[in-house]
Parts: C-alpha cells; structure tokens; sequence
C-alpha cells in the first residue's frame, strides 16, 4: 500500500516538472520577430504566437488538472482499500479466537456431559444395590444396617437431585427459557433457609457451617435464582471441605453492590482451575475432599446466574489452605 502511493506520488512529481518545461519551453520560443514588411506583420505574428501559446498553456493545464483529478481519485481508492483491509484483518483475528473460545467451551461441555453420564449411571446403579440390600436385611430383621443404609440411599438420591436440576438448569439457560423476576431481595431470610437445609448434610460429614450475616442486607436480583446461587456455593464448599474443616457466610454491602461471600477451609483450588471457572465458567473435572469426581457444573451454574442478575463471581483460592467464592449483586 505504502509502495503504491509511493509510486502514484512520483509519477504525479514527474508529470507537474513536465508540464512546467513545457511552459517555459513555450515562453522561450516567443522571441519578438521583425518582418520586412512592417510594424503591423510584427504586432498580427505576436498576436498570432500569443493565441497559440494560449492554448498551448491550456491543455498543458488540462492534462495537469487531469492528472492531479486522477490520482486523488487513485489515492481514495487505495485509502479505502486499506482501511477495508485492515477491518477484514481485524475481523478475521476476532472471529478466529472466537472460533478457538467456542471449541474450548465446546469441548468442556462435552467432557462434562460424559462426567454427568458416568455420575448419573454410577448413581442409580448405587441406589439399585442399597435398595436390593435394605430388603435383604429387612428380611433378615437387621433393622439398624438398614436404616444405616437407607441414610445412605438418602444421600445419594439427595446428590443425584441436585446434579439433575443443575442440568436442568443448564440447559434451560442455554436455550434461553430461564425467566427472571428482579425485585430487592433481603438477603438474611435466603441465607439462614438454605443453611437450615445443609446443615444436616454438613453434620454428616464433620463440617461446620456458620451463618456470619447478622444485619438484613439488600440486593436487586431474581429470589429464585438467587436460591439457586446460595445453594451451589454452599453445597461446593461443604463438598471440598474435610471433617473437622469449616464452612462460613457472609455478606458486605455498600450503595451500589452486595457482595455475598462463602468461605471454607476445605482443599482449594490451582491456579490453572481457578482461571478456567472465570474465564470458561467450567472447571477441569476434579476430585473434592472425598475422593470424588465433580464437574464443575455447580460453579458454571452460579456464574451464569450471577451474571444474568447484573453481577458477576470472583474466586480466591489457595491449594491446601481453603477458598474464598464472592457473587457481587446490584443493591439496587
């Protein structure tokens, strides 16, 4: 491009040095002549000469004109030409890393439906074995293995539930038909009912789980999302936390956010997790305190939530030490 205008300069410089040696070549040849005849030959060939060269200096003007018109033309054209260029570049360069964005999603999704099928399988043939096993002892009159058991079934079919309505979620976000109701919500009452529902489930596992929120903060968002928020948080961190670990809410607020924050003392996360939950919204599948495979499907759930809702998640985590999960909401 830079090569084109270049040239088309040059050619423009050469023509203009041109058309001034023609002028100055017609100026020169314009000698007064004396005719032998008299004054009045003189005056009519002077005349004569000064018409030619009239007409001479106009084309040569023209043909200036002509060209000067021509290149500026000739310059618009590679200008656009460039600009187009460069927007095609940039265009191009956007929708290739938009393409390499929507393969990784892509095949993080596909991974975790293959984890889900496996979890999914894994738990209904659980349940199938517990439930074949409580009749057996029911038979037998070994009341308490089997009430051992049921607890156990229990805890499955619990687990199974919530991985299910994740999913349905999911989906449901993906194809758009997930409606939202955003009203101020007191954040207090959402809290203290979703940790009266896990308690039993973090008492089970030798976690302990405190409600640190003590003044009725406010956010705008939609109740059932929110609900849903809270209970993925907290049923993660209760999930990567160890007996004897420790589970705990809390919530900041100023004029413009709420910030609802879960902490847990549980086994954290790398970096590399912690990148591809913000930046994909899946996380690498891992295994949680108990030796179990997760999906990442809770966290990708809250983030999409969050955001739907006008916030967004932020995580701080340290391997081995615990990890600190905020969902920044609108107070109004």
């Amino acid at each position: 491009m830079r090569k084109l205008l270049g040239q088309g300069v040059l050619y423009l410089g050469f023509f203009l040095s041109f058309a001034h040696a023609q002028i100055q070549q017609m100026g020169d040849s314009m000698p007064m002549r004396r005719d032998p005849s008299g004054r009045i030959s003189a005056e009519k060939e002077l005349l004569q000469q000064s018409k030619e060269y009239s007409i001479r200096l106009n084309q040569v003007r023209w043909q200036r004109n002509f060209l000067l018109a021509a290149l500026i033309v000739l310059l618009v054209f590679f200008l656009q030409f460039f600009i187009r260029s460069r927007r095609a570049t940039g265009d191009l360069q956007s929708l290739n890393k938009e393409i390499r964005r929507l393969e990784q999603l892509n095949d993080s999704k596909d991974q975790l439906l293959a984890i889900i099928s496996h979890d999914l399988r894994s738990a209904v043939h659980a349940l199938g074995v517990n439930v074949a096993r409580i009749k057996t002892l029911l038979q037998q009159a070994k009341t308490d293995e089997a009430i051992l058991l049921a607890e156990n079934t229990e805890q499955i079919t619990a687990s199974t539930q919530s991985l299910l309505n994740n999913l349905l979620y999911w989906s449901m976000s993906q194809t758009g038909q997930i409606s939202f109701n955003f009203e101020q919500q007191v954040v207090k009452p959402l809290i203290e009912q979703v940790c009266y529902d896990f308690r039993p489930i973090a008492a089970s596992k030798g976690v302990g789980l405190n409600d640190m929120v003590s003044y009725p903060f406010v956010c705008r968002a939609d109740a059932n999302s929110l609900k849903i928020i809270l209970r993925n948080l907290i049923d993660n961190a209760i999930k990567y936390t160890p007996p004897q670990g420790l589970v705990t809410i809390n919530v900041q607020q100023d004029e413009q956010h709420c910030r609802i924050t879960v902490t847990d003392t549980g086994i954290g996360m790398d970096e590399e997790t912690v990148v591809s939950v913000q930046e994909t919204g899946l996380s690498r599948v891992r295994s949680d305190a108990y030796g179990r495979r997760s999906t990442g499907l809770g966290l990708w759930l809250v983030k999409s939530l969050a955001a739907s809702n006008g916030g967004h998640l932020s995580i701080l985590s340290e391997k081995g030490i615990g990890t600190h999960i905020t969902v920044t909401l609108p107070a109004r």
